[in-house]
């Protein structure tokens, strides 16, 4: 088995935000996660220690933001919940996402937002990550996603 094929498994995606034209909102278009008075939700496979020391991180970063960050875990069937979530034109503000296929699946559809599209220069963090780790998140040319978790 490749190293690829021992890595991709365990690749976590994030910055999943689906399916909303990019016309509504608040029509700020700034594109930056600020100080505020909102909300977030995020979704993952993670549960146990794995959640609570997630879940310790949100806290943080609500804390620091003043943007409230609700976790959901799904344990079962996670690629099925998310993708109908999607149809359903309920998605999470955030996923991450176990596995490089199924990212590329959801890239291609059309149910991501790229990070470009989120406002951040892909070159503005190049110099963050090892060479080659942010190619895991390209799909089409496009960075969708960053690798957060690796076994």
């Amino acid at each position: 088995m490749t190293k690829f094929r021992l890595v991709a498994p365990f690749m976590i995606a994030m910055l999943v935000l689906t399916a909303c034209p990019a016309g509504e909102g608040d029509g700020d278009g700034g594109g930056e996660v600020a100080e505020g008075d909102g909300s977030i939700t995020i979704t993952s496979l993670w549960g146990g220690q794995e959640e609570i020391a997630f879940q310790a991180v949100l806290d943080a970063f609500s804390e620091s933001s003043g943007i409230e960050a609700t976790y959901e875990a799904n344990r079962t069937d996670y690629a099925t919940v998310l993708r109908t979530r999607i149809q359903g034109e309920n998605p999470p503000d955030v996923a991450i996402i176990p596995g490089i296929g199924t990212l590329r699946s959801l890239a291609r559809d059309g149910s991501l937002v790229s990070i470009d599209d989120l406002g951040i220069d892909r070159a503005s963090i190049e110099g963050n990550y090892a060479p080659g780790i942010l190619d895991v998140g390209v799909v089409d040319d496009e960075l969708y996603g960053l690798m957060v978790k690796l076994n």
